[in-house]
């Protein structure tokens, strides 16, 4: 789901872009980028607005009726005034982090500093959206961000990468409302993992390995991307284990690695 289109819900209590200042400290022109967040944001609260990086009528009408004069706290983020890059810090910075995080970045926190995590997802982004893999965040990276397009594939850095695993079992309540099947139906197996298919698309052979569960083969398996599920979002993935609650309880949360196998 693309989360831009939802900043106000997002940011810190709504208030982040919204917060009055004396008119006397209204920014000087604004960027591109920084009018394009502003526009997000004031979308999401229901003005009529594009989000296009022009600080057009509509845009400066929304801004008079909430008596919010806002892009230039953003635009103090931006060092070149139109692209947000690493050493980038401030609430344009943040947002960014909020809408990616949930979009299924997770290394992107919300500390409001472009630190080297958010350079990596942002590329990641880049990559799933057909966009040169910079890592930074220009207006051609946000407006794609922007576009409502909850199929676009969060692409991994490379075929390896470190993946937070859980397991479930085959029990109704590992796999509610379902049971011991997978996505299509088929009866679970040993080596099915469930996996979001933005980042590992369903069918993907992986060689999955640095846990540690007496209920899984020592050193590592192949695992077949067989299933979803709802908490399964971003670089995450449950391993079924062909076992009680118990084993799946042992398994706990782990840091795994996941290679993507040729076919």
């Amino acid at each position: 789901m693309r989360i831009i289109a939802k900043l106000a819900a997002l940011a810190a209590g709504a208030t982040l872009l919204c917060a009055p200042i004396p008119a006397a400290a209204a920014a000087p022109t604004p960027a591109p980028l920084t009018v394009a967040l502003v526009q997000a944001d004031l979308k999401a609260k229901g003005a009529p607005v594009n989000v296009t990086g022009v600080m057009d009528r509509p845009t400066q009408n929304a801004l008079d009726a909430q008596s919010a004069h806002t892009v230039g706290q953003l635009d103090a983020g931006a060092p070149d005034a139109t692209v947000l890059q690493p050493g980038s810090s401030g609430p344009a910075v943040k947002l960014v982090q909020q809408a990616l995080r949930s979009d299924g970045y997770a290394a992107a926190k919300p500390s409001g500093a472009y630190d080297a995590a958010t350079a990596q997802a942002v590329g990641e982004f880049q990559r799933g959206a057909g966009l040169p893999a910079t890592g930074d965040l220009d207006t051609k990276t946000l407006w794609a961000l922007v576009q409502p397009d909850p199929q676009r594939t969060i692409a991994p850095a490379a075929p390896t990468m470190s993946v937070v695993a859980t397991a479930y079992g085959p029990s109704l309540k590992d796999n509610f409302p379902y049971g011991p099947v997978d996505l299509a139906g088929k009866p679970l197996v040993a080596g099915d993992v469930a996996v979001d298919p933005r980042v590992i698309p369903i069918g993907t052979r992986l060689w999955v390995s640095g846990y540690s569960s007496p209920s899984l083969p020592k050193g590592g398996f192949v695992a077949v991307a067989a299933d979803t599920g709802d908490a399964i979002q971003g670089q995450r993935m449950d391993i079924f284990v062909n076992g009680g609650p118990a084993a799946v309880s042992a398994f706990g949360v782990q840091h795994v690695t996941a290679t993507v196998m040729t076919q």
